[in-house]
């Protein structure tokens, strides 16, 4: 009987777990559709390479840009900074970083046209300062759902 109870509870269990997974994407892909703009930085100030929570809010991107509304777009803006890379160097690797998200993008099906992406170097900083935390705050990649 305690065996039985048991596996009944672990069974809620992981249905509950499964229901959640399943609310929260709907809970993020409705957000989403408002223009919520997604940030995420890029540790190492050389690198872009898309991170796996990258990819995943992509993903649901993706979902929502296909599914919800054929006038929506994702639209990529990503910076570069840092005090070791000179400016012109800067501007090509936040160019890479977008196109990497737009390349990521169109391998899951979603056409070039739904995406609107721009590289913006170190011209746009968070902070200004040369703290190592406002140079990690300037490298990164926004994400948004926008309306065409």
């Amino acid at each position: 009987m305690k065996k039985a109870k048991l596996y009944l509870l672990i069974s809620l269990f992981s249905i509950i777990s499964a229901l959640n997974v399943l609310l929260s994407q709907e809970i993020i892909s409705e957000q989403l559709e408002y223009s919520r703009r997604y940030i995420f930085p890029f540790g190492n100030e050389n690198d872009s390479k898309l991170s796996d929570s990258m990819k995943k809010l992509l993903d649901m991107m993706i979902l929502v840009v296909k599914e919800k509304n054929s006038n929506l777009r994702i639209k990529i803006d990503s910076h570069a900074f840092s005090l070791k890379i000179k400016s012109d160097k800067l501007q090509k690797l936040s160019e890479d970083r977008a196109m990497n998200a737009v390349r990521y993008i169109t391998s899951k099906g979603l056409t070039k046209a739904k995406v609107l992406y721009r590289g913006y170097g170190d011209r746009m900083p968070i902070l200004d300062a040369a703290l190592p935390e406002s140079i990690q705050r300037n490298n990164r990649i926004e994400f948004m759902v926008v309306e065409k």
